[in-house]
């Protein structure tokens, strides 16, 4: 279960562990208190592509997470981070930047309703350039009450998607994993219970 902070009555907003994630990476990347922390995507993304994407990430981070881009796909941050080689940044950045992305994933499994279903969130992680396992490890642990439907979902969905398309290694790679002896097992023994009538037959006809 996720925590979060509860605020007191008449205090501040809910906040997550996405919100503090976002708020470590303003304070090791950039300045939220300026014109950055205002700026609209696509004002952002023309100072990311003239040589300040770190600078830019966390107010990127933050658009990303609202599905708040525009017509710039999500994972196309991904790429920009590979392409500017952020494995290679420094420490803080990038333990900021995994920080984040492990968060977002694990909200993103473990509650029902985000702005971008789980699969879509996955199709953006897969362009990072990390090992697979680092996303699907943690699915595979708890394939109960919202996990097992997003793998539901994601099963259904075969993942056609843009994301997916741009990185068909990776697509072939999760649909093999998620038609593996383990996950098979999982949905059909644990997860199966959380999902609605008639739709754990659909899944296992896609995976067997």
């Amino acid at each position: 279960m996720v925590e979060a902070d509860l605020p007191d009555e008449g205090g501040p907003a809910l906040v997550t562990p996405l919100d503090r994630s976002i708020d470590q990476l303003w304070e090791t990347m950039s300045d939220r208190s300026g014109l950055m922390g205002e700026l609209a995507a696509d004002a952002v993304l023309v100072r990311a592509d003239a040589g300040e994407l770190a600078f830019c990430f966390p107010r990127l981070a933050e658009l990303m997470v609202r599905n708040e881009l525009g017509p710039e796909p999500a994972f196309g941050i991904a790429d920009r981070l590979v392409a500017e080689g952020w494995q290679s940044w420094e420490q803080a950045h990038r333990e900021a930047i995994e920080e984040f992305f492990d968060t977002w994933w694990l909200l993103t499994r473990v509650l029902d309703d985000g702005p971008l279903p789980a699969h879509e969130v996955l199709g953006v992680l897969v362009h990072l350039g990390l090992p697979l396992v680092r996303w699907l490890g943690p699915w595979l642990e708890d394939l109960d009450g919202p996990p097992a439907r997003h793998f539901a979902d994601m099963v259904m969905s075969q993942l056609h998607s843009p994301a997916w398309e741009a990185a068909p290694d990776e697509r072939g790679q999760v649909l093999a994993w998620a038609a593996s002896e383990p996950c098979v097992f999982g949905i059909a023994l644990v997860g199966g219970i959380h999902l609605s009538e008639g739709q754990l037959s659909e899944v296992l006809d896609r995976l067997v």
